[in-house]
This record gives structure tokens, C-alpha cells and sequence, in this order.
């Protein structure tokens, strides 16, 4: 595997991410996770305690061998304080290599402001619902 993640592999890498985090959450803690990541709320998962407590995790997933935490989207950090929004970031590294994962859970609190760094990206937005049906841009395969 190269070193840089295609779409696709990124999108597989987080995907394994979030099968091991719900594995562990269900082992270590006996809880069924809330799934978050289609709500807009800046984390994957939710979880709620017995007496009431909740915890959120914002979930990645990494080829990388061990200490990588990939970027993350504007979404996931709040952009005035610059804090996650989640509680926690839960780090699956090695996610390719099925049983040799690496896992880190680490504190919103553990993170300063100078740890996130804004990079501006390009998103195509409010264009492919009823423009994508135009004929002249389909493409024969």
C-alpha cells in the first residue's frame, strides 16, 4: 500500500475505523454506539451511560503502521475555538492489516488550540441534485 490514501481507500480506511471502535465500545463497555456520522453534528458516534452520562468520538481510520491521525473535516472542529467536537478522537491505525490494528482514544482536553491547522479545501456544493440529470453531462460508459 502507498503511502497516500486514494478516495476510495480513505473512504475503506474509515470505514474499518469505525467497525473496530464499535467492536471495542461493545467490549469494553457493554454499550450498543449511537451512529452520528449522517446528522451534522461534528462526530461519529454517541454513546449514553446507564445514569445518563454521554460521550461523543469522532472516528479515524489510518494505513498508517502506528501515530497518524488523518485530517480531519471543518466540520469535526469547532473553527472559533479550534476545539474537536467530540470528547474523544479515537485513532485506528494499521486498519488495513485485519487483527494488527493500533487504537489511541485521546481527550478533546489533550489537544491545543495550535494542534489544528485550517486547510482550505474546494467543495462542490448546491450543484448535483437537478443539474447532474442534464443530458450534457453524462457520460456514456
Amino acid at each position: 500500500m502507498s503511502s497516500l490514501c486514494s478516495g476510495s481507500e480513505m473512504k475503506e480506511a474509515e470505514e474499518l475505523g469505525c467497525k473496530v471502535f464499535e467492536r471495542w465500545i461493545r467490549k469494553e463497555k457493554g454499550l450498543e454506539p449511537e451512529k452520528c456520522q449522517r446528522k451534522g453534528v461534528g462526530y461519529d458516534y454517541k454513546i449514553v451511560y446507564k445514569d445518563g452520562r454521554v460521550e461523543t468520538y469522532e472516528v479515524k481510520g489510518s494505513e498508517k503502521e502506528k501515530h497518524a491521525i488523518p485530517d480531519m473535516y471543518y466540520s469535526e472542529v469547532d473553527a472559533r475555538t479550534r476545539k474537536l467536537k467530540a470528547n474523544y478522537l479515537f485513532v485506528v491505525n494499521n486498519v488495513f492489516e485485519s487483527g494488527k490494528e493500533v487504537a489511541y482514544k485521546i481527550a478533546r482536553e489533550e489537544f491545543k488550540r495550535e494542534n489544528f491547522k485550517l486547510k482550505k479545501v474546494w467543495r462542490v456544493a448546491r450543484f448535483q441534485n437537478k443539474r447532474m440529470d442534464n443530458p450534457e453531462y453524462k457520460v456514456n460508459l
